[in-house]
């Protein structure tokens, strides 16, 4: 069996526990982590091709967001952000909800 390192663990928790919860239609946990890596990867490549290293440097922090609607919005507000503190500010205020 494989060990997963504790940011997977963490997010198949949480897809464990919402699915229990009934809030979501199911999802396989292969399509939750697809949607996740694209999302990521979405992000990383705007914040490269838009602010440069400097965007880049808040991809330690938004790794830590979890949340695929959270990394959507994160995704959505890069079209308009005018500096990587903009995005910060988003994307922050987006976890605290």
């Amino acid at each position: 069996m494989m060990e997963l390192s504790p940011p997977l663990k963490r997010v198949f928790w949480q897809i464990g526990s919402i699915q229990k919860e009934g809030r979501m239609p199911y999802k396989s946990t292969e399509e939750c982590v697809n949607v996740d890596r694209a999302l990521r990867k979405g992000i990383e490549s705007v914040l490269r091709v838009r602010f440069g290293a400097e965007g880049l440097k808040l991809m330690p922090e938004i790794n830590e967001v979890y949340e695929e609607e959270n990394l959507s919005a994160i995704l959505e507000a890069l079209e308009t952000a005018k500096h990587p503190e903009d995005v910060r500010r988003l994307w922050t205020s987006e976890v605290a909800k």
